[in-house]
């Protein structure tokens, strides 16, 4: 049996990507699912699936969000990350969509 290390999901802005290019203070994230699972697509192991809805955030340009923890195998240095209707609220634009930069994610 595989030994298991409990990790905290952090949502960080430097992960997205958005179309405006700018230095935009966003005060709210919102999305409909984020999930983790194994880097191994032929494997496809789900280890966690969340449901956040809104989070509100200090107006920066930059910073994270605390999502959840789940627990992943010591033996996976890397996993998945994918998103389901996600979107930052910015001061200057109201809600913009956004998308997950790298699919691939490091385990720190």
């Amino acid at each position: 049996m595989a030994t298991l290390q409990e990790k905290r999901v952090n949502f960080n802005s430097n992960m997205v990507v958005n179309n405006t290019g700018g230095n935009l203070y966003i005060t709210r994230w919102r999305l409909t699912e984020l999930t983790i699972r194994s880097s191994n697509i032929l494997a496809n192991t789900l280890y966690a699936s969340f449901n956040p809805g809104a989070k509100d955030v200090p107006g920066a340009t930059s910073g994270s969000v605390f999502i959840g923890t789940f627990s992943v195998p010591t033996s996976q240095s890397k996993v998945r990350v994918a998103t389901k209707g996600l979107q930052a609220y910015t001061t200057s634009n109201g809600w913009l969509s956004a998308i997950v930069n790298n699919g691939q994610a490091t385990i720190n």
